[in-house]
């Protein structure tokens, strides 16, 4: 179906094009009121066709009374109708002030007044009598005959007015003053050309509040001219431009082009196309605007007539009205949509439900009945369609498989679309069969023959390879199925009996059947085997005694148990193994030490195993010993006696030169000095007159040690006091004593000059532990304590410095 667009245009158009317009109009009426009256009150004071009207205060004080102008200008005979009011001057020409400058202002009045014939005398300040129609201070329109008319009285004594100014003019000096173009002014002047009734010009007021402020204006009967005039500019208001209805066609599911505004005009401008907007959504579509072109897209499937409306601005911004616009969318056929005709699956022997197709269609444009239905993709399967509801059938009991049928919808206008279902008839599953699985007998270490399963069970449904077997009963033998076929081991070489092994085959629909089958190993003896013999060790001039049941542990025998075997342990070349009751005893020569080998049997009977057995004799150190030490020495306190140590010690282990040697004395006037690389211990004395016990003591590399005591006899040869004032000649560092010691030890040494001395202690780690001594000391002799509470039993080093002497000596504390 075609789609085409029909505009009607209707088209009314004018267009006037107008200036703006400036016309001077003169004054209708004037007239001023005064607030002067006689005592009598019989008459009232006016001035309606005199030379000059006033605005202010007139007369002095005590006579002082307030004067106000009245104005009013005829502009419905030179303004026309319609027109709009742009600007507004008001020019009154003042030729007489009785002051300085002063506001003068003017307001719009509220009721109409009259200008009658009264004409006060030269200077017109106190006016004249008011003539009939004269607007006076009370009157409207002033009657004579009835001066207190109701119906001529201002409601406001002195005019009835707006209370707010329209413009005010500071008016100082004789001019011509202007009150121009304010906002009230206009409104004033536009509301008065709207509606003539309503004008009645404006009072004039001036400054009230003083005296003798009083302005004269000349008025439009003033022979001389320049009497009031207003200039009122004014022009023709827009006219909005007008949108004009239109019509257009599309068919279903198809946008449509409007060009709306190609029959749309404006009197006085022009179109602004751009300005196009719907002010009335369309019920059954939707809308969109690109410059003067409206898509109208209808909903989906709809067909029928819809509309909405638009307006347009012109170049001014006024906004048209509403325009309609009508759009008939013409049907257009779907094809009808086929969905969800569920899938079945069913037993051998069953049947399928029947399918009705109604439920598994839509059209939009049809209805159920009408469509035609076909079919597609059967096989075997048969496929019936009455009145549009599907019958499916198995073309005989024992059919089974599945077929995917098509099922397609046809709507009158030839459009179809088709829906696919699988259909599935499950085969009735028969469960398999096994029998014969044979028995096995083998003896003890053989192997059972593999059992092919395929061999043993049968099924009416399935092949051999669809069937799964497991195996059940045995607790001791391994079973293994893979690919069907049985694998029987034993858990080792040793094991006899006998199980009964359960085999299952299971079909995929989870039907079985069981067989079993008896497997044997017979009983064979079996030899004792030796199985990682230990190391065993003993010390040096020790044995060993090894219980036969630790024997056990080493042999495994599968037949016999471990007390009913015979254990045997030979002798090697240099350890002997002597058995005594149940007890191997291992024994070497005397100082003899390192390894050997022993042979170990152990037999059931009739077999045997055996094995070899490293023994290990540790060696043991043997302590240092003194042998031959003098047990006197005699010297003098002027002489020393000289001792080679190693004369004196026997080691048949450690070497002379791994020795340690220390020596100690009860006395520190007996000084001991040793040299540990030729092992001469030299002994000298100070003046003592008394033995002193030296102890000797020899230490081996394992920590073994050796004592003896020398007493030693010292011959007093000088006297102690010469001794103790005597210098030495060089530098000494003595042995400490005691050594060992637990926990002080004294340490002596000897200085020819006074000078700095350090002396420090040191640990085997070459590490400092203490400072005894760091600073100035004199000649002579000198003793220090050293306490070592603090520190761990060992070896350790105290070291003199005192210029460039140097000396190192060892001692061990004990603890």
């Amino acid at each position: 179906m075609g789609k085409y667009v029909t505009f009607l245009f209707c088209i009314m158009s004018f267009q006037s094009v107008f200036a703006q317009t400036k016309v001077v109009i003169p004054a209708a009426k004037d007239n001023t009121i005064y607030e002067y009256y006689d005592t009598d009150q019989q008459y009232f004071r006016s001035n309606g066709i005199g030379d000059y009207f006033f605005a202010g205060v007139n007369g002095a004080e005590g006579g002082s009374r307030i004067v106000r102008g009245l104005i009013q200008f005829d502009l419905q005979k030179y303004i026309p109708d319609g027109v709009e009011v742009l600007d507004v001057t008001l020019n009154l020409n003042m030729n007489q002030t009785n002051s300085g400058p002063q506001a003068v202002s003017i307001y719009p009045l509220l009721q109409d007044w009259g200008e009658g014939a009264s004409d006060a005398p030269i200077g017109e300040g106190l006016g004249a009598q008011a003539q009939s129609g004269d607007a006076t201070w009370l009157h409207t329109f002033y009657n004579p005959r009835i001066p207190d008319d109701p119906n001529t009285l201002w409601t406001e004594k002195g005019g009835d007015f707006n209370q707010t100014a329209s413009a005010s003019v500071i008016v100082d000096q004789p001019a011509v003053y202007s009150w121009s173009s304010t906002e009230s002014m206009i409104n004033d002047v536009q509301t008065w050309a709207k509606d003539p009734a309503s004008n009645f010009g404006w009072i004039i007021r001036g400054d009230e509040s003083g005296q003798l402020t009083a302005k004269r204006f000349i008025s439009r009967s003033n022979p001389d001219g320049n009497g009031p005039e207003l200039i009122v500019t004014y022009d023709y208001p827009n006219s909005s431009p007008v949108a004009v209805n239109d019509t257009t066609e599309t068919t279903e599911d198809q946008s449509v082009q409007i060009s709306v505004s190609k029959n749309d005009y404006d009197t006085d401008g022009t179109i602004d196309i751009s300005s196009i907007a719907v002010s009335k959504n369309p019920v059954h579509g939707k809308t969109e605007i690109n410059n003067e072109i409206v898509t109208y897209t209808p909903e989906s499937d709809y067909y029928g007539t819809d509309s909405f409306e638009y307006t347009i601005k012109d170049n001014d911004g006024a906004t048209s009205n509403s325009a309609m616009v009508i759009i008939t969318i013409a049907p257009v056929n779907d094809a009808p949509v086929t969905a969800d005709i569920p899938n079945q699956t069913i037993n051998e022997g069953s049947s399928f439900t029947t399918i009705n197709l109604d439920t598994y269609v839509s059209d939009v444009d049809n209805a159920d009945s009408e469509m035609t239905w076909t079919y597609s993709g059967n096989n075997s399967l048969g496929v019936s369609i009455v009145n549009r509801v599907a019958t499916i059938t198995t073309p005989n009991a024992d059919w089974n498989g599945a077929e995917t049928i098509t099922f397609t919808a046809t709507d009158p206008g030839n459009l179809s679309d088709s829906d696919a279902a699988t259909f599935t008839v499950n085969s009735e599953n028969d469960p398999p069969v096994v029998i014969n699985i044979p028995d096995q007998t083998i003896e003890e270490g053989g192997n059972f023959t593999t059992i092919n399963l395929d061999d043993y069970v049968s099924d009416a449904d399935n092949s051999d390879d669809q069937i799964s077997w497991t195996h059940s009963g045995n607790a001791d033998l391994i079973v293994t199925i893979t690919n069907r076929v049985a694998t029987i081991m034993i858990p080792d070489i040793n094991w006899n009996g006998y199980e009964t092994i359960t085999f299952t085959a299971t079909d995929p629909g989870e039907l079985a059947d069981s067989d079993t089958a008896r497997f044997t190993v017979t009983a064979v003896n079996d030899a004792p085997v030796v199985i990682a013999l230990p190391a065993l060790s003993f010390k040096e001039d020790e044995s060993l005694i090894s219980a036969k049941t630790d024997w056990y542990d080493f042999v495994d025998d599968k037949d016999n148990p471990d007390s009913l075997l015979i254990y045997k342990l030979a002798d090697g070349k240099s350890v002997t193994a002597a058995v005594n009751g149940n007890n191997f005893v291992l024994s070497s020569p005397q100082d003899w030490f390192g390894m050997d080998t022993l042979k170990f049997k152990v037999t059931d009977g009739e077999l045997s195993d055996s094995g070899l057995v490293i023994i290990m004799v540790q060696p043991v150190n043997d302590a240092p010993q003194l042998i031959d030490v003098p047990q006197t020495v005699m010297i003098d306190d002027t002489s020393s006696f000289v001792l080679n140590v190693n004369d004196f010690v026997i080691d048949v282990d450690t070497p002379e030169n791994k020795l340690t040697w220390q020596f100690s004395a009860n006395n520190d006037s007996l000084l001991l000095d040793f040299d540990d690389t030729t092992s001469i211990l030299k002994i000298s004395a100070l003046a003592i007159d008394k033995d002193v016990q030296v102890i000797i003591t020899v230490t081996d590399d394992s920590s073994a040690s050796a004592s003896d005591t020398v007493t030693v006899q010292v011959n007093l040869v000088s006297a102690l006091d010469e001794l103790l004032s005597m210098i030495p000649v060089k530098y000494t560092l003595e042995q400490n004593y005691p050594n060992p010691f637990n926990p002080t030890t004294k340490i002596r040494f000897g200085l020819p000059k006074a000078g700095d001395v350090k002396i420090e202690i040191y640990n085997t780690g070459g590490q400092r532990v203490a400072t005894l001594v760091n600073g100035f000391k004199i000649a002579g002799f000198h003793a220090i304590s050293f306490d070592a509470s603090g520190l761990a039993s060992g070896l350790y080093f105290y070291r003199i410095q005192a210029k460039s002497f140097v000396q190192v000596k060892k001692m061990i504390l004990m603890k």
